[in-house]
């Protein structure tokens, strides 16, 4: 079974060919044109429909397991191949082309047909071609419908690239319809929502400002700022600390921190960060395990030792805040 833009374009070639388009169309019901097949009023496929309408025809649905009412097509169909398909030698398109259109020409279309006893050509444009209307002035531009589901940045792929759509469709299914020039985006009820011209490049995002795509690539270095300092002056003072420490890969550990935010409240987390900015540690581990042990609560955090002209923390401290070797809640309170 063709899919829906190849069964369209062969409706075209067919109007082109007989320069004209007959009022109705009688068709089988394959999915390409017939949705859901009833006697009465069957569901035509929509893009099949609207290539109709434009053309100025109407389509008429076969009954269901009814082979003779195309029995003449079928017939047709069967003298092709046993004639002209039958006698093909060539492996080449192009070359298959122009063999089929000299057959048309000078065989098929000239020979006396076996049950009318008339010539196809004579009758066409004797009595057929009056009855066609008249091709529009512009050819119907054949789109590809395909379905997409929009990922968590907004943007649906197509042919290597991606386009966004408005925000509020994240992780939905859509329909998009492209004529390879113009990619046109639609919700579930075929309303559109996103116009884009498709790129020829690859990997490419191409944004609609208008959008508002919040997407993670977008988050720049002011909004973790802000972000941190709306959590507590402890946590923007560890944001600095972290950006300072690894300013090329500071933004995961900044995202695990306003998760635990979420989870614990940013009281919570902005006394989490005190400590572990007193104690040197830049890690979301540390910050988590403070969390997690309550050691937050704790306010004393004067644990140096003079030795040898000099000062240095226990380690015990940084197992339990690391969750090293002993590590043990139980153990000492930091």
């Amino acid at each position: 079974m063709p899919d829906i833009p190849t069964f369209i374009r062969c409706h075209i070639n067919a109007f082109e060919y007989f320069a004209g388009v007959p009022s109705t169309i009688k068709i089988d019901n394959l999915k390409s044109g017939v949705l859901l097949a009833n006697f009465y009023e069957p569901s035509i496929q929509v893009e099949y429909a609207n290539m109709l309408n434009y053309y100025g025809s109407v389509p008429i649905a076969c009954r269901v397991k009814t082979p003779e009412e195309k029995g003449k097509v079928e017939s047709a169909i069967k003298y092709v191949k046993n004639n002209f398909l039958k006698n093909l030698k060539t492996d080449s398109l192009s070359e298959l082309k122009s063999q089929l259109c000299d057959w048309q020409d000078t065989i098929c279309n000239k020979r006396i047909h076996g049950t009318t006893r008339k010539v196809p050509y004579d009758e066409f444009m004797e009595k057929e071609k009056s009855h066609l209307n008249p091709l529009p002035l512009e050819r119907y531009e054949v789109y590809e419908i395909e379905h997409r589901k929009v990922n968590k940045y907004g943007h649906i792929t197509y042919r290597y690239n991606f386009y966004s759509v408005p925000e509020k469709y994240v992780l939905q299914d859509v329909t998009i319809k492209s004529n390879g020039k113009v990619i046109r985006i639609f919700d579930d009820k075929l309303n559109e929502i996103a116009v884009h011209q498709v790129s020829n490049s690859k990997g490419e995002f191409v944004t609609n400002s208008s959008h508002n795509i919040r997407a993670k690539f977008q988050t720049n270095e002011n909004q973790y700022s802000d972000k941190s300092l709306k959590c507590g002056v402890n946590v923007h003072e560890f944001y600095l600390r972290v950006k300072d420490h690894r300013p090329h890969h500071y933004h995961r550990t900044l995202q695990g921190i306003f998760n635990l935010c979420t989870k614990y409240g940013d009281k919570v987390v902005d006394k989490a960060c005190k400590r572990a900015n007193n104690f040197g540690l830049y890690n979301y581990l540390s910050v988590r395990k403070i969390c997690e042990s309550g050691l937050f609560e704790d306010d004393n955090l004067n644990h140096e030792t003079v030795l040898c002209g000099g000062y240095y923390n226990q380690l015990q401290e940084y197992d339990k805040l690391t969750g090293g070797v002993n590590a043990g809640i139980n153990q000492e309170t930091l």
